[in-house]
């Protein structure tokens, strides 16, 4: 039986009100010509600089979405148009949490997301600024019924794909930021970036949510069952285990936390088990995982296999090792036999197996997102194709970093924090969460940790481990305003 999720309502509506204050304050007539300049309205084709107070608060709401970028696009770009699509999205998003809750927001805004997929035509809530792009094709998306405002029907279909995935972000975030006293919103927010459909069909644990009439197949629950059975079966089975790593990571025991060093220990040993499975199934015909998914969701037939030739746990070890984006190449790669593409899987779960090893587990997850950051000698002299693929895959980057932390640091109670931050690839607020990798001291005693530029290094670290210290000068850039550099550049 449904119970109602307990949501921070209140306090998401209240940063609904003062976004569409300050947002009605940018958006005047008077704030718009201070950034014209002599410069054709439509067309600003430079680098612009956003109102600090309001990009904020976008952060806050929206998280890494494009509805992020096009509300601060609308306060540089005087378009009418633009400016009222903002607005009524602002409020149209404070009326369902005021009315309904914020599952219900949510749940909407994913579904509506899904009915434009399926109907093949993008929704009115598909943010204008989904794809990055000149003023005056910015302008043409704001129209109504403009004929193909979205471009072809390939770039129409990415875009719409694109879309329901920031809707799923949004949740995960949403779920973290809003959700600290409701229990389940940590299990939903790691399965809208697992599993997104899975995600979205978690919410309707909500009574709110089922009161609103969706469709009443709880079918899923069989798949979110099985993989917890899964996940215990693997967990009884690594406690009987060999562990050959603790002696490798024995170098740095006088500066963890044991529970850290355990979680380390855990993520090579899953690491590791996982390379030799998929290795050992190479030659053997194998059920793709969601087709065994599916068998087992709508047939109720579970999987007749052991643990580790179970291509549905592989895939969910996977997702919780490297995220649903990174896993990608290891596991399509190996259910397609395609041994290019498992192999690039492989190569990159070996790379953060190294960081692991050296580092730490919980310094995986900033440098996973200062390895995806696009530099500013990359930026600029970029296409707005090639500025939205690099947007793009540093949001994913911070999307993964939050599946391993939700998946692999939970025993922490500050990795809820942790995750929130490290969703909106907020690399300072991370450290922040964990005392210990902002080189602070305590009980575990710290270390001077090297540094990186990110990028350059065999392992992408970027200093300290586990019990050291993230250095501040690989930290500092990270809430750069990415969208200042790239939108209507």
């Amino acid at each position: 039986m449904s119970t109602t999720f307990n949501m921070d309502d209140m306090g998401l509506l209240q940063e609904f009100n003062r976004l569409g204050r300050r947002f009605d304050e940018m958006t005047s007539h008077e704030a718009l010509g201070k950034v014209l300049n002599g410069d054709d309205p439509v067309s600003p084709c430079r680098p612009f600089e956003t109102d600090e107070r309001l990009a904020g608060m976008v952060d806050d709401l929206f998280g890494n979405t494009s509805w992020s970028t096009t509300l601060l696009a609308a306060t540089v770009v005087p378009d009418g148009r633009l400016t009222r699509i903002c607005r009524d999205f602002i409020s149209n998003c404070a009326n369902t949490v005021r009315a309904h809750g914020i599952s219900v927001w949510l749940y909407d805004l994913i579904n509506d997301a899904a009915i434009a997929i399926s109907l093949d035509r993008p929704t009115e809530r598909m943010p204008p600024l989904i794809r990055l792009c000149e003023g005056d094709e910015l302008a043409r998306r704001c129209r109504p019924n403009a004929g193909k405002r979205y471009g072809g029907r390939k770039k129409r279909e990415l875009d719409m794909t694109e879309h329901i995935h920031q809707m799923y972000r949004l949740g995960a975030y949403v779920m973290l930021r809003w959700g600290a006293d409701e229990p389940r919103s940590e299990a939903i927010a790691r399965m809208m970036l697992a599993d997104g459909g899975l995600g979205m069909c978690m919410l309707k644990e909500d009574a709110k949510v089922m009161a609103m009439g969706p469709s009443p197949d709880m079918r899923y629950l069989r798949v979110i069952d099985y993989l917890d059975e899964l996940r215990a079966a693997a967990d009884k089975e690594y406690a009987y285990a060999e562990h050959p790593h603790v002696k490798a990571l024995a170098e740095r025991v006088a500066e963890c936390f044991m529970d850290d060093l355990k979680a380390d220990d855990r993520y090579l040993y899953d690491a590791d088990k996982l390379i030799e499975a998929y290795a050992a199934l190479w030659d053997t015909r194998t059920m793709p995982s969601e087709r065994m998914r599916g068998d087992l969701e709508f047939r109720r037939v579970k999987p007749d296999c052991a643990l580790w030739e179970n291509p549905v746990y592989l895939r969910e070890l996977a997702i919780s090792l490297m995220g649903a984006n990174g896993s990608a190449d290891l596991v399509q790669g190996f259910e397609q036999r395609d041994r290019e593409r498992f192999e690039r899987g492989r190569e990159y779960l070996q790379r953060l197996r190294g960081i692991v090893e050296l580092r730490g587990i919980k310094m995986l997850p900033p440098i996973m997102v200062v390895l995806g950051k696009a530099w500013a000698d990359d930026v600029e002299p970029a296409s707005n194709v090639e500025r939205t693929r690099m947007l793009r895959g540093y949001w994913r980057c911070g999307d993964d970093a939050a599946v391993v932390v939700l998946s692999r640091l939970m025993y922490d109670g500050s990795a809820r924090k942790a995750a929130t931050a490290i969703a909106a690839c907020d690399v300072e607020e991370y450290v922040a969460a964990f005392p210990m990798l902002g080189g602070g001291s305590s009980d575990g005693g710290s270390s001077d940790g090297g540094s990186s530029d990110g990028g350059s290094s065999d392992d992408g670290s970027s200093g300290g481990s586990s019990g050291g210290s993230f250095d501040d000068d690989d930290a500092s850039d990270e809430r750069d305003d990415e969208r200042g550099v790239v939108v209507l550049a």
